[in-house]
């Protein structure tokens, strides 16, 4: 990066943008030395499920968000090559399963509810072809106080990639996979409560009503998102924050706390053995989920 920076080039880095936070360090503030576009490929940020996410936020459907939760399941035959694969070698990927697949959901999470406080790691590696990290539970809580888990596990043998956020008024849940041909899943699920009318009206086949939560009906909405290309997406926001001359996102920036949030635990993990992965401090998680009504708000961000 720093190289193509010095020729004048505008850069599109893949993730990992370094492989130690010193590097990663410097790269940023090469990005912010140069004045020119840096992008990280964060593509996840791109599908239709984040987007129409970031709509429900931003139009306060939730209300605040005090909890999340995510898992990502993907079989460890889903990494081109096998064992060969620059991933399973520490000094080229830097990790197999939290540096490379965790890095995503965590950039996520920073875009959705902000930056990250505090992160406790807990790291295994469950199959005998290899002694790398293939499942990962983090803990974490967010400057906001939002707190939740994140869930990576590279061993298992179908793909799944649930991510919940719970507000004080309304519960989003929401699909990140990302798997070949590289589309998302199209599905969105919002739970609320609060309305005694049907609150389906002009939302064609999406909500269906649910138990009772504080003696009010609650509601199931879930809309269908258009298939979305995430890698055609993240090329076409460098492209325009080039044309517009403006900073990309996800930057350098995201790219060094990204990085941040997967090295520092990591670094205080102790791995004795691939059947001895032990955080030396002590994961904590905690859901609540509190539906609330807001249909109109929802209606007009999601559709």
């Amino acid at each position: 990066m720093e190289a193509a920076l010095t020729a004048g080039k505008h850069v599109l880095c893949e993730k990992p943008v370094a492989l130690t936070l010193t590097d990663a360090a410097a790269m940023r503030d090469a990005a912010e030395r140069a004045g020119l576009v840096v992008q990280i490929g964060f593509h996840h940020r791109f599908s239709a499920e984040h987007a129409a996410i970031e709509r429900l936020l931003a139009a306060d459907v939730l209300g605040k968000v005090e909890a999340f939760h995510s898992i990502i399941c993907e079989p460890i035959d889903a990494v081109p090559g096998g064992t060969a694969n620059y991933r399973f070698d520490p000094a080229r990927g830097g990790g197999l399963t939290l540096v490379d697949m965790g890095s995503h959901r965590i950039d996520q999470m920073r875009a959705l509810l902000g930056e990250v406080d505090e992160v406790h790691c807990r790291m295994g590696s469950v199959l005998d072809t290899h002694q790398m990290d293939d499942s990962i539970v983090l803990s974490l809580r967010m400057r906001s106080g939002a707190i939740g888990t994140l869930g990576f596990h590279r061993f298992s043998r179908g793909f799944f990639s649930p991510c919940t956020l719970a507000g004080t008024d309304a519960v989003a849940n929401f699909s990140g996979m990302v798997v070949n041909p590289y589309q998302s899943a199209p599905r969105l699920g919002v739970p609320r409560a609060g309305a005694r009318e049907d609150p389906s009206a002009g939302c064609a086949r999406l909500d269906s009503p649910g138990p009772l939560v504080g003696g009010e009906p609650s509601w199931m909405g879930r809309a269908r998102l258009p298939r979305r290309d995430t890698f055609e997406g993240q090329w076409n926001a460098l492209f325009d924050a080039i044309e517009q001359q403006r900073a990309a996102s996800p930057n350098a920036e995201d790219g060094y706390r990204a990085s941040k949030s997967c090295k520092q635990p990591i670094v205080r993990t102790v791995i004795a053995s691939r059947f001895a992965c032990r955080s030396t401090h002590p994961s904590t998680s905690c859901l609540h989920f509190a539906p609330g009504g807001l249909r109109e708000k929802a209606r007009h961000s999601l559709f």
